[in-house]
């Protein structure tokens, strides 16, 4: 991707690497700060609610630079690409 994708266009990649349909289903701010709580420090559980608003609202779109070219000297991982190599993590069945 060339821009930062919504939730539901993340949802959809993760389909499409588990090879398998994701269900979206939308939740509160708040909902999402009860559940995750007990495992962040309050700065991470700050930071991670706004970046999920900003996945979620899909308000803005950042385009991405050349750094990780420029400091790997190698083009970096798209999203779909990760979740393929991570599967396993994603609930997928061990090829």
């Amino acid at each position: 991707m060339s821009e930062t994708p919504t939730v539901r266009e993340i949802v959809e990649t993760l389909g499409k690497a588990l090879g398998r349909p994701i269900r979206y289903v939308p939740i509160t701010d708040e909902q999402w700060a009860d559940a995750v709580k007990e495992h962040l420090n309050p700065h991470a559980l700050d930071h991670l609610s706004h970046l999920w608003q900003n996945f979620r609202k899909g308000e803005w779109r950042y385009r991405p630079t050349d750094t990780v070219r420029a400091v790997t000297g190698r083009d970096p991982q798209t999203l779909e690409e990760f979740f393929r190599q991570n599967a396993t993590s994603f609930g997928a069945a061990a090829q």
